[in-house]
């Protein structure tokens, strides 16, 4: 997907990094107020700028719209092919990161399913595009959704977890300070 991409696009790059920028200032912008990391809205940013950058950058200049969506009745499809994997890549970032910045799992999970829906049916209307809308994109974008999520709330465990053995130890022996 992304080498098809690059080949017909070569501005791809120069629209990623002006995404990049403008949705970084504008996560830490957002998050500010509830005390989120610098650098985690950053992280958030960049990854929101390569989802919109790769799944609304335009397959070829000639083409149009085609209003169709490929339905996918094999769910394991998705996890076997290169295609698959990428949008999960793609989302699972994303997810993670506005996991920790929210704290939120089953709204962000939300969000990455209706982000992802939002952009295949944008991929299948709008005419500059020139995609088709497919069912394993979506799942495949859900899936890394899920992960992304899952990923955030076990990290945000192990750290709950290692502050609480660490009170415990403190406890225990009597080494507090």
């Amino acid at each position: 997907m992304v080498s098809a991409i690059l080949h017909h696009n070569t501005w791809l790059i120069q629209i990623f990094l002006i995404l990049g920028v403008l949705l970084s200032f504008a996560t830490v912008r957002g998050t500010r107020s509830i005390g989120s990391h610098f650098s985690v809205s950053i992280l958030f940013g960049w990854s929101l700028a390569g989802i919109l950058a790769a799944k609304l950058s335009p397959s070829y200049i000639e083409s149009s719209a085609s209003g169709d969506c490929v339905v996918d009745r094999d769910f394991i499809t998705p996890l076997s092919s290169a295609q698959g994997l990428m949008n999960i890549a793609f989302f699972a970032p994303a997810t993670f990161f506005m996991t920790l910045i929210s704290r939120r799992p089953i709204e962000t999970f939300v969000f990455g399913v209706l982000l992802s829906a939002g952009l295949e049916t944008v991929q299948a209307t709008a005419p500059f595009i020139g995609r088709s809308c497919d069912s394993g994109d979506l799942a495949a974008n859900s899936i890394g959704a899920a992960a992304g999520v899952a990923l955030a709330f076990l990290s945000s465990l192990l750290v709950v977890l290692g502050h609480v053995r660490s009170a415990m130890a403190c406890l225990l022996d009597g080494s507090c300070r």
